[in-house]
């Protein structure tokens, strides 16, 4: 598995929030004023759920779309260049569109707001209907189906690997014999056996050749240190603070 870096400066010096458009939040503030209610338009004086006109609906779905098409970010409160009171508007359209319960385009614009009775409470409710199949609802199947089975899979393969490596030895027991082969090849020079185990700058074809001949000096006279090594795991993993491979006599 491969993990890259990414700097939080980088990622924030890259940044560049959206463009302030002042048309266009007069333009919402227009049509929210237009609205008899905004902090009540799906509800009576009395709390009974209201139902808005078909005139409302249509203003609804115009501040949706001009929901999309603005700069949302907080970022308008702290770049300079925007008059204070270009700034107020954008806060108050901010405050009137948050009670319209717009969501971010990912989630899918809502299309229509159908009124039901609950059969249990007998209260009257709103069922939403976005323009995307899998809008509503994404995070259950994701949180009860998915992420259940990705941890799964990651226990599978993490299972997979201990009981190899309870079969065949640490990987740390193979690095140490193949050192210690080439260290008797080289007549004790570390450096040159680790220089000559390191495949950086090699070819295919040469790491193919490095590798028979290390596997013919094991067989030579090494593969009892294995089965030893194998056999002396457990204590070995605790003993070893550092990598044998870069582990010098």
């Amino acid at each position: 598995m491969r993990f890259t870096f990414k700097s939080p400066l980088a990622t924030f010096l890259k940044y560049k929030p959206g463009k302030f458009n002042f048309q266009l939040e007069q333009e919402i503030r227009s049509k929210l004023d237009s609205l008899p209610s905004v902090n009540k338009i799906y509800t009576n004086p009395d709390g009974s759920t209201r139902i808005p006109t078909d005139s409302e609906f249509k203003t609804i779905a115009d501040l949706q779309n001009l929901y999309y098409k603005r700069n949302n970010s907080e970022w308008n409160f702290i770049l300079p260049g925007i008059p204070k009171d270009q700034l107020q508007l954008f806060k108050d359209n901010s405050q009137d569109l948050t009670n319209l319960q717009f969501s971010t385009k990912k989630v899918g614009k809502i299309i229509d707001k159908i009124p039901y009775k609950d059969e249990t409470t007998g209260e009257l409710k709103w069922k939403i209907i976005r323009e995307t199949e899998q809008a509503e609802g994404w995070e259950i199947p994701y949180y009860y189906i998915v992420l259940p089975i990705f941890i799964y899979v990651l226990y599978i393969k993490y299972t997979q690997q201990a009981k190899l490596r309870e079969i065949d030895g640490p990987e740390w027991a193979e690095k140490e014999l193949r050192l210690r082969a080439m260290e008797e090849y080289f007549h004790g020079d570390t450096g040159k056996a680790k220089e000559f185990l390191s495949n950086q700058g090699k070819s295919k074809k040469e790491i193919e050749d490095r590798d028979a001949l290390v596997v013919a000096r094991i067989l030579a006279g090494d593969y009892d240190k294995l089965n030893e090594l194998k056999k002396k795991q457990g204590i070995k993993l605790v003993q070893y603070n550092e990598d044998p491979v870069f582990k010098t006599n």
